[in-house]
């Protein structure tokens, strides 16, 4: 194997085991031992691959995820920080402040987004009530059920992707040969689907990391670039959409700022993902059919 693809590997395996161990204390041995790489050295390798440190990147995750968690859950602050990895209220404070340049119970109150703050970015994935077309909002075709785990293989990618077509093609592309090439595809019961780790208008533009991905059995064995991870099992919201490539974002919004409400549903702290059916690209319509899939909870 080469050896960089080694190296992405057992970064990627760091990544899966923080984002699933967020709520708990993570310390410089157990993320050196998932990696196999000396804890004295860990350090210096996950920076080179990241542009951040260990700590700041699994600090901002945290202050991430309690940032959306503080607008969509209507649970007090010190219990969000809780289960978020924080051990108390006053320091999850001090790091939210530090991140945002705000308060949690001021980003609450303005129901804030990094949209609304000075230092805004211009993501393609965020919209105005008034934006979101009419066809959109009356094409889903909705259903909540359980869904049973799935293990998915994935090429991961981090950075700016909102409106990237050629980005998804190639990256899809990428894992449809490694699949081919070790016969693990077998449609209509392989699944396609894109995960999405980080919350759109919260995370950094630049450090928003996506998987494409194909769900195999879980015996399949993975190295290098290819990564594998488990959708847990449980209750999720299934949306589907008929969608132009520009349109993905204002589906999400959608789904998210009525739909899931509406319900008197909340989002469960688990994976959201897209799925998509066999067939699903209509050339005719030059639109793609999508499920998208949210964890859910009752309010």
């Amino acid at each position: 194997m080469n050896k960089e693809k080694e190296y992405i590997d057992r970064i990627n395996r760091v990544f899966d085991y923080i984002d699933l161990n967020i709520d708990k204390k993570i310390n410089l041995d157990t993320l050196a031992e998932v990696a196999c790489f000396s804890k004295y050295h860990f350090h210096r390798i996950f920076y080179s691959f990241t542009d951040e440190s260990l700590y700041s990147y699994i600090n901002r995750l945290r202050v991430e995820r309690a940032a959306a968690l503080l607008l969509t859950q209507k649970r007090t602050i010190t219990s969000i920080a809780f289960s978020c990895g924080f051990n108390d209220s006053a320091t999850f404070s001090r790091a939210f402040r530090k991140h945002f340049r705000i308060s949690p119970s001021a980003w609450i109150k303005k129901k804030n987004s990094k949209i609304d703050q000075e230092y805004k970015i211009n993501t393609a994935y965020i919209y105005s009530r008034d934006l979101i077309k009419e066809s959109i909002t009356k094409a889903a075709v909705i259903e909540e059920k359980t869904l049973q785990a799935m293990t998915v293989v994935y090429i991961r990618y981090t950075g700016s992707y909102a409106r990237n077509n050629s980005l998804f093609h190639s990256l899809h592309k990428m894992l449809m040969d490694w699949g081919q090439e070790r016969k693990l595809l077998n449609y209509p019961a392989t699944k396609d689907v894109i995960i999405y780790h980080d919350p759109i208008g919260i995370t950094d533009e630049n450090r928003l990391r996506i998987s494409v991905g194909i769900t195999v059995s879980d015996d399949v064995l993975v190295s290098g670039e290819i990564g594998k991870l488990t959708i847990p099992n449980g209750r999720y919201i299934i949306c589907r959409f008929e969608l132009k490539n520009d349109e993905y974002g204002q589906a999400w919004t959608h789904v998210y700022r009525k739909i899931i409400p509406q319900r008197g549903l909340q989002p469960r702290d688990s994976y959201c993902f897209e799925m998509y059916p066999c067939d699903c690209y209509n050339k005719e319509s030059k639109t793609t059919t999508v499920d998208i899939c949210i964890p859910i909870k009752q309010l």
